[in-house]
Order: C-alpha cells, then structure tokens, then sequence
C-alpha cells in the first residue's frame, strides 16, 4: 500500500490506463492478473486514479528490482 493506504494494484491499473489506450491497456492488464468478471479492466480504466500516470510504475518497479529498472526509459512509452 501507498502512503494514501491505495494497494499498489490500483496504482498498476491506473498507470497502464494512463500508459496505453483503453482496449490494449485492457488487454495487458488481463495478462498480467486476469479478470475475475468480464470487463473489469475496462470499468477500472474508465474510473482510474487520474492522478496515478504511467511514471508510478517505475516508481514501483524500482522500488523491486531497482538494477533493473535504471536503465529503462519513462518518456520511450508511447
């Protein structure tokens, strides 16, 4: 959980709906944890944390494997 008590899986959803257009946003979503109903992601994506962007998943990715992470670039998303 972050510091606002949100799980850290909000904060994944919400930063690929802000990284990705809805439908492959979606479709990476369901392959990293898939839906329990269909078109969880969708609804989720609709009504994200818009404060929550795409720079929250490097923040949590380097906070789990930080040697990793250095070396990616947040800007080469598009």
């Amino acid at each position: 959980m972050d510091e606002f008590g949100q799980p850290d899986q909000i904060r994944i959803i919400a930063a690929v709906c802000d990284a990705l257009p809805q439908d492959e946003a979606c479709e990476v979503l369901d392959a990293w944890s898939p839906e329990e109903v269909a078109g969880e992601y969708r609804e989720k994506c609709s009504n994200r944390l818009t404060s929550v962007t795409v720079g929250t998943l490097f923040h949590l990715a380097r906070g789990h494997a930080p040697e990793r992470v250095a070396t990616l670039d947040p800007n080469a998303v598009e």
